[in-house]
């Protein structure tokens, strides 16, 4: 069946539904549960970085389930895992509003936050490699993919609005009409024939993970992924004690920034279907070092420089964004593995990108908290210059050795 604009668009909305719904785990909860019945940053922190190991173990097994899975396989792990989506984001955003102690807050931040991170996680994995089962055009997988992170990005947008309005309520009621629009949207996908299923290799976990092929790739996307991850978790506390500036700026500082990034990406999808995505997000990545570097010496009086870096790192996201997956599929075609390793292959991806974001939950918020940085608090000079430092500076050195990385390993 030819893919039309139609399908491709709606192929495309579910990365609205799947990123606005991830946002607010790194983003929104920090906010949200601090010092409810005493809990901490550094409580929340290591709940956060724990989940997403315990999540990020079960993204392999769930790949390789969905690769096992018979006629119509990503629909039928998508449907149950947005339905689950949309319950456990509603009780994440919508806790009680008091709570008998500590316990009771840590245990209901736990699994809330669980079930959100693994009914999201197990969606993206069928949604992400479903690309290459609908198409073996390049062309076609370029077009899918930027409509799904195009979607995201409007996703991103939308959620960062409500999440600096606090609109928390509000937030778990769009969850819920997202996930009836995208079940809808897939009545057409249902009817787009599936490139043929292979035999099954049972050894490919360790073939695709210990590849001398395929293990600097998943170990610079996790780097890289690692580098967004701390500034998306600081932003907030960023603007607000380094900046100074209100919540519905911060609002239009997050817009900017992904808008940008959005206009961006019919420019950077056409670079790629034409230069390749190695050479590409090296480019990008070296944009946003020289971009983000000047956040290190910002201050209150500074709000028009940081529009500006927000501008210029936003467009070098639509590149970061698209690079990546289009890298993983070209591999997963040179390798043979199209058509029964996809998801797998996806979910070893999820993986080590949710490792490192656990990693910077569990490291970056007990630092800050550490050096006596509280969000509700009256912190120290000192703690809001390792707010910047973490925020900006670390980043930084974790992207150029990304960009480095690259060049090394990835290089054709």
């Amino acid at each position: 069946m030819h893919l039309s604009k139609g399908i491709i668009l709606g192929y495309g909305f579910s990365g609205f539904l799947f990123s606005f719904a991830a946002l607010p785990l790194y983003l929104v909860t920090p906010v949200l549960y601090e010092n409810k019945s005493g809990i901490t940053l550094s409580i929340i922190g290591l709940i956060l970085m724990i989940v997403r190991f315990s999540d990020a173990i079960t993204d392999p097994i769930i790949g390789r389930l969905i690769d096992k899975t018979n006629k119509h396989r990503f629909l039928k792990w998508l449907v149950p895992s947005i339905i689950g989506l949309s319950i456990g984001f509603f009780l994440l955003m919508n806790p009680p509003d008091k709570f008998s102690g500590l316990m009771q807050v840590i245990i209901w931040l736990s699994i809330t936050l669980f079930l959100v991170s693994i009914s999201n996680g197990a969606a993206s994995i069928a949604y992400q490699s479903w690309v290459l089962s609908l198409t073996n055009s390049s062309t076609k997988q370029i077009q899918l993919v930027t409509s799904r992170e195009m979607f995201t990005l409007f996703g991103v947008v939308t959620a960062s609005f409500f999440a600096t309005q606090r609109m928390f309520f509000e937030m778990s009621m769009v969850v819920f009409m997202c996930c009836f629009i995208a079940l809808i949207s897939f009545i057409p996908l249902y009817f787009v024939k599936l490139l043929p299923q292979k035999k099954q290799d049972e050894n490919v976990f360790i073939k695709i993970v210990f590849s001398k092929e395929t293990r600097s790739m998943f170990l610079i996307f996790a780097l890289n992924a690692l580098a967004n991850s701390i500034p998306a978790l600081l932003f907030i506390f960023f603007v607000q004690d380094i900046l100074l500036l209100s919540n519905e700026i911060a609002g239009f500082l997050l817009i900017t920034y992904f808008l940008f990034a959005i206009l961006s990406m019919p420019f950077w999808a056409k670079k790629i279907d034409s230069h390749g995505p190695i050479l590409i997000w090296r480019i990008a990545i070296f944009l946003s070092i020289i971009g983000f570097i000047g956040t290190l010496f910002l201050d209150h009086n500074d709000f028009l420089y940081f529009l500006l870096i927000c501008a210029v790192t936003g467009f070098s996201l639509g590149a970061e964004l698209l690079c990546p997956p289009v890298i993983l599929a070209n591999k997963i075609n040179e390798l043979g593995h199209r058509g029964h390793h996809e998801s797998s292959y996806f979910g070893i991806l999820n993986l080590f990108v949710k490792l490192s974001l656990a990693l910077a939950s569990g490291t970056v918020l007990p630092v800050l908290a550490f050096y006596g940085y509280s969000a509700s608090g009256s912190p120290t000079q000192f703690s809001l210059t390792v707010l910047q430092f973490l925020y900006a500076g670390v980043p930084c050195f974790l992207k150029l050795i990304s960009m480095l990385g690259i060049h090394q390993f990835l290089k054709k």
